[in-house]
């Protein structure tokens, strides 16, 4: 409403010294009075036709080549403009609606610098661009977002404004325009050490290159090209006067389950918790290179749980999950796990990773640990941020034999990272 008054008054005022200017040209008359009357008239007529022009019937469209990258990515967009006439226009403001998800930056692992103090990664992304369309019909022009985070994020509409060279008409329109941004978590580069398969438990068969364990033998065969010279049966071979090689017992893997601790609580570093995502991430990504089965489970406010059956491809549920996932609930994490970890039996080896270490965590582990083969944590926090009593649960729940690797910021600097599952 403001703007509307402000518009009316300035076309007021243009009318009012253009029957000023006329008015002493008609009592004064002579050369200059009629001079300045006419001269001021073509730009009397420019910017009543201005204060009139149909801004919003410009056509925009967004163009994205890459609308689902990795966080950290840089992304390109063009903006495209048309309009109908050819009406002169001297300039035009673009600005880009730029949502608040998009006003954090993400580094990569160059953003663990500031694991302690995680607000140095805000900032304030402004898009504001100024092209001279005069009489052309169609506008391009191409910009990039850098460091995108990890999430959805929606563009939502484009302001455009314009006005006349003195300032006295300025036009705005913003314009819906809607666009999708998918970020993926980024992936580290994993440097396992695990012994996690086994030969009489589980019921997933390794499709490893050798799928056979060259250990437990359990008969003999007719040679097949690609077999190994070791595997050949020289007592065998020499008996039956042909070549056969040792059959052995085919490995299966345990089945495995990654938990990630996303509940919310007052003093969680935020981009702790955005690292044990890349973590959880990444962990399931060099699995599934491994082929190990490993199940995922998510305890928030609600429990998200995802089948190793349904793969790692950019549609599966669990990597959709990563893009979306924010720590939410007011109930501890450590009381959510023993929930999970009564209905879930069938689990034998279990990787925990989490933000936040207590002693009633410590119990849970140590109750979780019954009957189980394996059970690691994996504590991811930066150094500074460490408790004493942090450092001393680390040390109790080593002695009870609960493997716990720290992941701090000198450990998600390096690449690869190193994760220890012995």
């Amino acid at each position: 409403m403001k703007g509307k008054i402000k518009a009316t008054w300035n076309i007021l005022w243009l009318v009012l010294l253009m029957v000023i200017l006329f008015s002493y040209a008609m009592f004064q008359g002579g050369f200059v009075s009629w001079f300045l009357f006419y001269s001021f008239l073509p730009l009397f007529l420019y910017q009543l036709l201005l204060s009139f022009y149909p801004f919003k019937k410009w056509e925009i469209t967004r163009e994205i080549p890459r609308s689902v990258v990795q966080a950290g990515d840089e992304i390109y967009v063009t903006i495209h403009m048309k309009r109908n006439s050819v009406f002169p226009l001297f300039y035009c403001s673009i600005k880009e609606q730029l949502p608040d998800s998009l006003m954090i930056r993400d580094v990569k692992k160059e953003k663990y610098r500031s694991f302690s103090n995680p607000e140095r990664l805000q900032g304030n992304r402004t898009l504001n661009r100024i092209v001279f369309p005069l009489f052309r019909k169609k506008i391009s022009f191409t910009y990039a977002i850098q460091q995108v985070p990890r999430g959805e994020h929606q563009l939502q509409a484009v302001t455009l404004r314009t006005g006349d060279i003195f300032g006295l008409i300025k036009k705005q329109v913003t314009i819906p325009v809607e666009n999708k941004l998918v970020v993926f978590p980024y992936i580290h580069d994993l440097k396992i050490k695990d012994r996690i398969t086994s030969y009489d438990q589980g019921a997933v068969a390794s499709t490893v290159v050798n799928q056979s364990n060259t250990n437990i033998a359990t008969g003999v065969r007719e040679y097949a090209p690609g077999d190994r010279v070791s595997w050949i049966d020289w007592k065998q071979t020499a008996r039956k006067q042909e070549v056969m090689t040792k059959e052995f017992e085919q490995e299966k893997s345990t089945e495995m389950l990654v938990v990630l601790d996303a509940c919310n609580r007052t003093q969680l570093n935020r981009l702790a918790y955005e690292a044990s995502i890349e973590i959880s991430s990444s962990i399931l990504m060099e699995f599934q290179k491994k082929d190990h089965q490993a199940n995922f489970l998510s305890i928030g406010k609600e429990s998200h749980f995802f089948s190793a059956q349904y793969g790692r491809s950019n549609h599966s549920p669990v990597n959709r999950y990563f893009i979306y996932a924010q720590p939410s609930g007011t109930q501890p994490f450590s009381i959510r796990l023993r929930e999970e970890l009564k209905r879930n039996r069938k689990s034998e080896i279990i990787f925990i990773i989490v933000t936040h270490l207590d002693d009633f965590l410590m119990q849970v582990l140590l109750e979780g640990k019954l009957g189980r083969k394996y059970l690691a944590v994996i504590f991811i926090q930066a150094e500074s941020l460490i408790t004493e009593e942090e450092h001393r649960i680390i040390q109790q729940m080593k002695l009870a034999n609960i493997h716990v690797q720290l992941l701090s910021d000198q450990h998600l600097l390096e690449s690869p990272i190193e994760v220890n599952f012995r």
